[in-house]
């Protein structure tokens, strides 16, 4: 029961020993629709790019990031740390104090 060459397929015995280079085991149907997500049949990691191995990312520098972050730093471990602080761009604006005007009685 092979499937295409872009898709994983649970318990497919051509794409255990894939699956298990990828240390990923056992390749059932939860396996492979992470693997389908994440790393796709066929995909060629580009040698250009460099890429590093963390031990811990955490996505977001809320309470739980910051507190993840400081906790893990303090085992001497590789940390890298995400964080959206803004959608749109930031734009300054420069104000004037309020004019006086006339007050109510």
């Amino acid at each position: 029961m092979s499937a295409s060459t872009n898709s994983w397929v649970a318990n497919d015995p051509e794409q255990i020993a894939e699956a298990k280079k990828l240390e990923i085991w056992p390749l059932d149907e939860h396996n492979a629709a992470l693997l389908n997500e994440v790393h796709p049949r066929g995909y060629v990691q580009s040698s250009e790019i460099p890429h590093e191995v963390y031990d811990l990312i955490a996505i977001g520098a809320g309470a739980g990031g910051l507190v993840s972050a400081k906790q893990v730093c303090t085992v001497h471990v590789l940390l890298r740390l995400f964080s959206i602080v803004s959608l749109t761009p930031t734009v300054s604006v420069q104000t004037s104090p309020l004019e006086e005007g006339p007050r109510a009685p």
